[in-house]
């Protein structure tokens, strides 16, 4: 299997949350390295750039989107948690990328009709 995208980790890395509590970032690379089904090497593949492993800066990219989102809670530094919402969305987890991408979208709306925001509409 190839090491899967952020939006692809999303679901399973709420779901680890949901049954585990609070993790570490650290903490979600072996559980879900067994849920996608990846190698050792599939794991520790690095980028071109050797700018880090792959697998690891996408469970980030996965969990900061969520936790921008409003789906998670950071207790502590490096820590997640699931909170009520991100608990309700995870009942259909069909639509959870939908919902994400949906946030951002009116982040970006709201952001961009300040009247301090740097970006000036013409």
């Amino acid at each position: 299997m190839s090491i899967p995208k952020h939006d692809q980790i999303r679901v399973p890395a709420l779901s680890l949350l949901a049954d585990r509590g609070q993790l570490k970032l650290r903490e979600f690379e072996q559980p879900l390295a067994k849920y996608f089904g990846l190698s050792d090497s599939e794991v520790q593949e690095e980028y071109d750039s050797g700018n880090g492993k792959i697998f690891y800066d996408r469970i980030s990219w996965a969990l900061s989107y969520m936790n921008m989102a409003g789906l998670l809670n950071k207790p502590k530094w490096g820590v997640y948690e699931i909170n009520e919402l991100g608990k309700e969305r995870l009942k259909a987890p069909e639509v959870l990328n939908q919902f994400i991408a949906a946030q951002f979208t009116e982040q970006q709306v709201t952001w961009f009709n300040k009247p301090d925001s740097p970006v000036k509409r013409k």
